[in-house]
């Protein structure tokens, strides 16, 4: 016996002694924050179906809310048009509430059930959704006892997996994930599955916020600073926080009509721009420039710029 045989490479299945049909539904399973969006893009790579979905999050929302508004007739209608494909894949982590009903829907359901470490999804929770870690491993206890009932009780092939032996044997889990779902990918494909695995990815961090925003710098001229930023996810006007050489100088409120872009149905019916009025002796040549919304973390886009002789052009 190999001394191969002995290690945890973290993932196993259940219920799967049959091949895979050729006609079957992948569903990613996990909690939110717990590595199911590392998954789906694992099979976006073995470039299986996943039809509304798209990095880096990868949620199907038309199914997702169908399925959470308790739509029958809505929920039919779509997975009869997916089902024009022989396999399609879909996650979603608020999904371990209805799996029952799911299992029955579905036309061959495989479910994928991501496990990741409770504080790891409790903290990724907090920081991102700014909740408090403690009652959210309590809440990712209950969802992940709910998935261990179904995983006992289920006739269905499940794989189970864990998120952290993923990022370190990502080439056994990966085989693992392509057996399962009958596929039977070459060498490249595998090794751009591998490369897809990253928990942190900057796209990522930012797509999965609760505050999560956007706007830019778009110009510097008249020692004038003008500029738009708006929320994602809510329709109050956002604090916009002007810093010369990395201190504060001024708050404004990105309120003001932009309306190229009300044509581009932006938030707010385009009242998020901005614009702050700074010295001539503050603005000086090296002087940089930064805009982020109150509250955020991260910058709006263009942001540095640094202020160039002449034409003063964006770093």
């Amino acid at each position: 016996m190999s001394i191969n045989n002995l290690i945890n490479y973290g993932v196993k299945t259940i219920n799967d002694s049959s091949p895979c049909p050729t006609q079957n539904t992948l569903v990613v399973i996990g909690v939110a924050r717990g590595g199911t969006s590392m998954m789906a893009g694992v099979l976006w790579k073995l470039n299986v179906q996943m039809h509304a979905a798209r990095p880096p999050i990868y949620e199907d929302l038309p199914i997702s809310r169908a399925l959470e508004k308790d739509s029958p007739t809505e929920i039919e209608n779509i997975i009869e048009q997916y089902n024009s494909y022989d396999q399609w894949a879909w996650k979603r982590p608020m999904a371990i509430e209805h799996l029952a009903s799911i299992e029955k829907q579905l036309r061959n359901p495989r479910f994928i059930f991501v496990f990741r470490d409770i504080f790891a999804i409790a903290n990724r929770n907090a920081i991102s959704m700014e909740s408090e870690t403690i009652p959210l491993m309590s809440k990712a206890l209950q969802q992940y006892s709910r998935a261990v009932e179904f995983l006992s009780q289920t006739s269905s092939p499940c794989l189970i997996c864990s998120s952290e032996k993923m990022l370190r044997y990502p080439q056994e889990i990966i085989q693992s994930v392509a057996k399962f779902s009958g596929l039977t990918p070459d060498a490249q494909t595998i090794e751009k599955a591998v490369r897809s695995i990253n928990p942190e990815s900057e796209a990522y961090l930012k797509s999965s916020r609760l505050n999560r925003s956007h706007g830019q710098i778009g110009s510097i001229q008249n020692n004038t600073i003008r500029g738009w930023a708006t929320w994602w996810f809510k329709d109050e006007p956002a604090e916009v926080e002007i810093y010369l050489d990395d201190t504060l100088y001024t708050t404004v409120c990105a309120n003001e009509l932009r309306p190229h872009l009300a044509a581009k149905n932006k938030t707010r019916g385009g009242h998020c721009g901005f614009s702050a009025e700074i010295p001539a002796d503050k603005l000086g040549v090296g002087t940089t420039v930064r805009a982020k919304i109150k509250s955020d973390l991260i910058d709006l886009d263009n942001s540095p710029w640094t202020i160039y002789p002449a034409n003063k052009k964006a770093s």
